[in-house]
């Protein structure tokens, strides 16, 4: 069984549930706590996704982060903002 089809209403009502539980945790708003949240809320409804985490340099070679979240191929949480960071890997697994 491949994933389950998700409705334009339960992905519109999932971002806006990202955001409004996002406003009201008490740390600092920001990608990785929107990302979990919608993570988390997909995950409850037996939705597939996968949280990215990405890395760019500012042009003063400042190194920012961005995380995100994607489903089936696109980006539903973190977008436009995905498409400047360069996605980190994990390669090899655990490390002991």
């Amino acid at each position: 069984m491949g994933p389950r089809r998700i409705a334009l209403d339960d992905e519109a009502r999932i971002l806006w549930a990202t955001r409004a539980v996002a406003r009201r945790l008490p740390a600092r708003r920001s990608c990785l706590v929107e990302a979990l949240v919608a993570h988390t809320l997909l995950g409850r409804r037996g939705l597939e996704a996968s949280v990215h985490f990405g890395a760019a340099l500012t042009i003063d070679r400042h190194l920012e982060a961005h995380a995100w979240v994607e489903r089936e191929g696109q980006v539903i949480v973190g977008a436009p903002e995905a498409a400047r960071f360069t996605p980190l890997r994990a390669e090899g697994g655990h490390r002991r």
